[in-house]
């Protein structure tokens, strides 16, 4: 079941949440829904029928922590690589059974003297266990592998959400990511 999209007050996406939470945060005024949207549901509380639209946008400001953008963090990775293998170029939804998604180092840790090291944003890849059997403990040029995009560190904000999205939130999302590149 879709759930209602939440911008922060910079109309960045910021997470989802439920109709119910949704109508809580109407009923509080800390959201307000972001006009043109159509309406999804209709919540029904104490306080009445309350429209549930697609998308909100909280009133408050919230700041993004510093410290998450510095920190290695492998769901970044595979939000950044769109659950796809960087070599093969197959989403995590057309894996054969007994495949799974794993992150790959294109420099391979070995070659590191501190293995942490080896863990940047730069250097790690999504890759399907597949080609990342295949890829083994070698340089890209050494087995012909190279990713399909250069990986780069995350500026701003993933939009690591799982889930439904209807076709108007998805919409404003990839009307947001466009404008960002």
């Amino acid at each position: 079941m879709a759930r209602v999209l939440v911008l922060d007050s910079a109309y960045q996406p910021h997470r989802h949440i439920t109709y119910r939470k949704a109508a809580e945060h109407i009923v509080k005024k800390k959201v307000f829904p972001l006009p043109g949207v159509s309406i999804i549901a209709y919540y029904h509380s104490a306080a009445g029928i309350i429209p549930i639209p697609a998308i909100v946008v909280l009133k408050a400001y919230i700041a993004i922590p510093k410290r998450m953008s510095k920190k290695f963090n492998k769901n970044l990775v595979i939000a950044r690589d769109d659950n796809t293998c960087q070599y093969c170029g197959r989403h995590k939804n057309q894996l054969k059974k007994g495949e799974t998604m794993t992150l790959d180092h294109i420099k391979p840790k070995s070659l590191f003297k501190n293995k942490g090291d080896a863990n940047t944003y730069e250097n790690v890849v999504l890759a399907c266990s597949t080609c990342n059997n295949k890829k083994d403990n070698k340089l890209p040029y050494q087995c012909g592998m190279y990713p399909l995009k250069t990986p780069v560190r995350p500026n701003g904000v993933i939009l690591t959400i799982r889930g439904d999205f209807t076709d108007e939130q998805r919409e404003f999302i990839d009307m947001i990511n466009k404008g960002c590149k």
